[in-house]
């Protein structure tokens, strides 16, 4: 059911796909997974994650009381967002599917 990997000889070695997975694994021990309590956890998901409503200005996330009560980074979430992964297996999963895949799409492109 799962891919374990693809039959596509490359000709490059997918530098930009290692580091990639470099950064979003480094994201994840620095900034989420670190062993952090379970309250710093959610935090880390509220100020890194990108929220569309808080982006276009229809809704303010620090007015109200929920998960994220105190709002988030703003237009720099957009950015950091891409790095961020609610869980190891959300982490392994994206990790996996770049690794069979992104070698693919980096050698077609150049």
């Amino acid at each position: 059911m799962f891919p374990l990997s693809d039959e596509n000889p490359t000709t490059l070695s997918p530098l930009i796909t290692f580091a990639v997975i470099a950064a979003c694994t480094g994201v994840w021990v620095l900034l989420q997974g670190a062993g952090m309590s379970e309250e710093t956890y959610y935090s880390s998901i509220c100020n890194l994650g990108a929220i569309p409503a808080e982006l276009t200005g229809s809704f303010n996330m620090s007015e109200q009381q929920g998960p994220c009560p105190t709002g988030g980074l703003g237009w720099p979430a957009l950015f950091t967002s891409m790095f961020s992964h609610g869980s190891w297996m959300h982490l392994l999963g994206n990790m996996w599917f770049l690794w069979i895949f992104g070698n693919n799409i980096e050698d077609s492109m150049g």
